[in-house]
């Protein structure tokens, strides 16, 4: 009966230490944060204190805004899917071809998301557009997936 405790006891305190040595060197470690656009909206709305005819303007935006980028996410991935379709073609014209849609689209998913800003700071008040201009590349951070280390 004695071992047996002693054996418990052991193999608990010896699972803490080895639950703690992977803690320590970063294994299993869940990344920062997930892309989360809705913390982003929250986050610029609560920042910038809208009032309510704002959070009406930016609810619009920000429908707009998703219904926009979706759009070019779709038909960027109809390019992507293509070009990996002629991997083994070697059909490297219709590859460039397809690289250069790809492209385009990523470009205007980019261009989608800087005019939505655009938009968003001209609801603004000057106050409100100063807090913008200090905020915004945390609310774009949000947005974003993690970065690797």
């Amino acid at each position: 009966m004695e071992k047996t405790k002693l054996l418990t006891a052991l193999v608990v305190i010896l699972l803490i230490v080895n639950g703690v040595t992977l803690s320590f060197f970063g294994i299993g470690k869940l990344p920062n944060h997930a892309p989360n656009p809705k913390q982003a909206a929250e986050f610029i709305s609560r920042e910038l204190d809208f009032s309510p005819t704002q959070e009406e303007q930016y609810a619009q935006l920000i429908e707009e805004h998703q219904s926009d980028t979706r759009k070019a996410v779709e038909k960027s991935n109809i390019f992507r899917e293509e070009l990996y379709r002629v991997i083994g073609n070697k059909q490297t014209d219709r590859a460039n071809a397809m690289l250069d849609s790809v492209a385009f689209y990523q470009k205007q998913i980019e261009a989608v998301r800087y005019a939505h800003f655009q938009e968003v700071r001209a609801i603004c008040n000057p106050a409100q557009q100063e807090r913008f201009d200090q905020i915004i590349f945390e609310a774009i951070k949000m947005m974003m997936p993690p970065k690797k280390k």
